[in-house]
């Protein structure tokens, strides 16, 4: 059985969307908490299964309004899907075809790839255009302004923004050392936030011109043991000597509140990456057999997932806080 590629709910809500491998998608219609009428979509593009050694990403979320997936097909090449419509992809991008794609993502209007060795390659969804990106020189963890219009990279030694459209720099490359891929641009695009190894919060302002103001604020003393920095640069969920901690942030004024979640909840290891809604709003966390549920601004959980309803790591969340997540077979909770 071929398990979907990528899966969410639809930008209103009032759809699931799954988007497989071979191009085909399936389209629920959720009623009263139930994913009813599935109607599918076939692919008109004849499909091979992968049959190298390099595989593409794992998964790769749909474009922010919720217009576009992403999938690769035999060749290691990028295909552009029109989520919702019948046919072939809309664009195919194979610069990285033989090197092979490390990471990928989508803005509403292009696709961005890197390859294993850190060079970036950016490609207009409906236009002509079709660039080499920045690159720090290295694989670099990446992510998007809520815009689309600025790009950060950061290997976790180094970090740096730049415009999509212009490849024009905004945060010049900068030596600091943060925690995985704990980084995201504030909702206006106007700051980039970063959890450094030293437990801080580290804040850059991205102006035209380059000249960025930054800040550091201490959190702990010591590296977390995970960490994550939610959509938006609202909040930060942080992991360390059995603690999870919910920060809330402001970094208009350089300050940083911390709310802190009992730990009783969290007698297993936190193992699963976390999963955020797209609004920044709500995080899922697990460990192995537990997965929790946490609406981010109380903060407090809204739900805990057993072994019965776990399906793996990834989850999609709505508004509303329904969950979604599929292993062969879909799973939606609500409350």
């Amino acid at each position: 059985m071929i398990s979907p590629y990528s899966f969410d709910f639809s930008k209103d809500g009032r759809q699931i969307i799954e988007l497989f491998e071979t191009g085909d998608q399936c389209i629920w219609e959720i009623e009263d908490g139930q994913a009813l009428r599935p109607r599918a979509i076939r692919s008109r593009r004849p499909w091979r299964d992968y049959d190298y050694w390099m595989l593409p990403p794992s998964t790769v979320p749909f474009s922010p309004d919720g217009r576009w997936g992403l999938t690769f097909d035999y060749t290691r090449a990028a295909l552009v899907w029109r989520l919702g419509r019948q046919g072939r992809p809309v664009r195919r991008f194979d610069r990285f075809s033989e090197d092979g794609v490390a990471l990928a993502l989508l803005t509403d209007n292009a696709v961005v790839l890197q390859n294993f060795d850190g060079a970036t390659f950016v490609g207009s969804i409906e236009g002509r255009g079709r660039s080499l990106g920045p690159s720090l020189g290295a694989r670099a963890e990446m992510t998007v302004s809520r815009d689309g219009s600025l790009l950060a990279l950061s290997t976790g030694a180094r970090i740096g923004a730049w415009e999509l459209s212009s490849g024009a720099a905004r945060l010049p490359e900068t030596k600091i050392r943060l925690t995985g891929s704990a980084f995201a641009f504030t909702d206006d695009g106007r700051r980039l936030v970063g959890v450094g190894t030293d437990g801080a919060l580290h804040t850059w302002e991205i102006t035209p011109s380059a000249a960025n103001t930054y800040h550091s604020v201490p959190l702990r003393a010591g590296e977390f043991s995970r960490v994550w920095v939610a959509p938006g640069a609202r909040h930060l969920v942080g992991w360390a000597d059995g603690t999870l901690t919910i920060y809330r942030i402001d970094v208009s004024s350089a300050a940083v509140h911390a709310d802190v979640l009992p730990t009783v909840f969290f007698d297993h290891d936190i193992t699963a990456r976390a999963s955020f809604s797209r609004d920044g709003a709500r995080v899922v966390l697990g460990s192995t057999n537990t997965s929790w549920l946490i609406e981010l601004a109380g903060p407090r959980i809204e739900a805990i997932l057993t072994d019965e309803l776990y399906r793996g790591d990834v989850w999609a969340i709505d508004p509303s806080g329904r969950l979604l997540s599929t292993h062969n077979k879909l799973s939606l909770w609500t409350h």
